[in-house]
């Protein structure tokens, strides 16, 4: 088993500590990272979570990662 790579999807919107994305997605998925590239660095910025999918076609409609800050900051209270 390997990690997949797509190019061309985006994050498409921030919505409190998720991120939104496009990129395509299949079972066992969650807890995958998406990775952005910053100034020309490759940065972990979320881990996938979840799929919204159509619920008449099964289609995913957008995905969802929770933020790596998010996380960072949760994991680090005392």
């Amino acid at each position: 088993m390997t990690a997949g790579f797509e190019a061309g999807c985006s994050i498409t919107s921030e919505d409190a500590n998720l991120l939104l994305h496009d990129c395509d997605t299949a079972g066992g998925s969650s807890g995958g990272a998406i990775i952005a590239t910053i100034d020309d660095q490759y940065y972990i910025v979320a881990i996938n979570n979840m799929e919204f999918k159509n619920r008449r076609t099964g289609q995913d409609i957008i995905n969802s990662a929770v933020k790596v800050d998010f996380l960072d900051r949760l994991f680090s209270q005392n």
